[in-house]
């Protein structure tokens, strides 16, 4: 026998396909002769040897700036404090507790988490306005077991080198369990499990689609790495394109020199570039290096780490940016950050820019005890460009 026996087939166009399936219990193992069956197949033998109510706020009843009512068992207090500026409250002789103003913080301010008793569970604080979708998930997405699944190869020719190696050409397709790979070039080494793709590579799996030029997978590790690519994330509604995505395991791959959005393709409202984006579908979490976030193609952002929510569940971490435009202030651009503090506190944290007025600093806090529960809003803008003054105001709602 020669060191190297090759075997090459070119079938029919009604029986154009040679499937090779084995089992993983075989990996060991290796080839040692192919045989045509009756259907024109190559077969080859093995080697002899948390309910969630509203939010607190005061009913209607109540919508008084300050109001008590003493003769409810749980009253509602709800204070709102409003300022121009410190002289103009002083001149006032009328007892007040607001006075109007027109820097309306409320109808600026980004989405607030939805409260739950006793704790604060998935929320909308995750949530990306700007592209939002309807298929947001709340937890990864459930794995399969892959590594325990035959692995099925078909293409149209196959070349058998050795005992180990094996190359495929035309329409070459590599299945196992929910994971699926096409691609016009392939070899695979039996013996350690190595399986390299080159030329229109298609990759798909239950949470996950890439397409690229080349690849190569360990079927033993369930590893892989994908070149010039571009890929989607069904759970989350995300896409974008990198020079290299690694998958790293079954929930964790790592893209270089990359694009990450939850737009679109055809209509990016906004779009994430980066050295390095690690999605981590276990934690609900992504991390970016030297990033920079673009607004219709236009850079307004950028940072040398960031991180960021895949998903509703709650995490600390500068949330998605928004932006608006309102009559007296112009365009205005929020980058809100968010501060899981305990299960059942949190606080959120904007800053704000305004075309025509400056720099807006808003605050939100919420708290949820055994029998209370409240929220506090504070927004200060200094040296407001419009009226010449600081700007302020401040807003409590208390329940229990």
């Amino acid at each position: 026998m020669n060191k190297i026996t090759t075997l090459k087939t070119t079938l029919s166009a009604a029986l154009s396909i040679t499937t090779i399936a084995m089992s993983p219990q075989l990996h060991a193992e290796v080839l040692s002769s192919c045989i045509t069956g009756e259907n024109g197949e190559w077969i080859c033998s093995a080697w002899d040897g948390s309910p969630i109510p509203i939010k607190p706020t005061a009913t209607t009843e109540e919508a008084a700036v300050v109001e008590y009512v003493e003769e409810k068992s749980q009253p509602v207090v709800e204070v709102a404090v409003e300022s121009k500026s410190e002289s103009e409250s002083e001149s006032t002789n009328e007892p007040t507790v607001k006075i109007e103003i027109d820097v309306d913080v409320d109808s600026i301010a980004p989405p607030k988490p939805i409260i739950a008793k006793s704790t604060l569970p998935t929320s909308e604080v995750n949530s990306n306005k700007l592209c939002a979708t309807t298929d947001k998930k709340s937890g990864p997405t459930p794995a399969i077991n892959n590594e325990e699944e035959p692995l099925s190869i078909n293409a149209d020719e196959m070349e058998l080198h050795n005992k180990n190696l094996l190359r495929y050409s035309g329409s070459v397709l590599m299945s196992r369990g929910d994971q699926t790979l096409r691609t016009d070039r392939a070899t695979y080494n039996h013996e350690v499990g190595v399986f390299e793709a080159d030329g229109n590579l298609i990759y798909q799996d239950s949470a996950t689609e890439m397409r690229g030029d080349s690849g190569l997978f360990n079927s033993q590790t369930d590893q892989g790495a994908i070149y010039n690519a571009e890929y989607k994330i069904y759970a989350n509604h995300s896409s974008g394109s990198a020079e290299r995505i690694d998958k790293l395991s079954p929930y964790i791959n790592k893209y270089s020199n990359t694009t990450y959005t939850t737009c679109d393709p055809e209509n990016k409202s906004w779009e994430l570039e980066a050295d390095e984006v690690v999605l981590d579908d276990l934690e609900g979490w992504g991390s970016a290096k030297n990033a920079v976030v673009r607004f219709k193609g236009v850079p307004i952002i950028y940072t040398p780490s960031y991180t960021f929510p895949l998903d509703e569940r709650r995490k600390s971490g500068v949330l998605s940016p928004s932006w608006g435009y309102e009559k007296t202030g112009g365009g205005l651009i929020s980058a809100p950050y968010y501060w899981n503090i305990a299960p059942n506190r949190d606080a959120t944290i904007t800053p704000r820019l305004i075309a025509k007025r400056g720099l807006l600093l808003d605050g939100n806090y919420r708290y949820m005890e055994q029998n209370s529960e409240g929220e506090f809003d504070a927004g200060f803008l200094p040296s407001d460009d419009l009226y010449q003054d600081d700007r302020w105001q401040v807003k409590l709602a208390h329940k229990g």
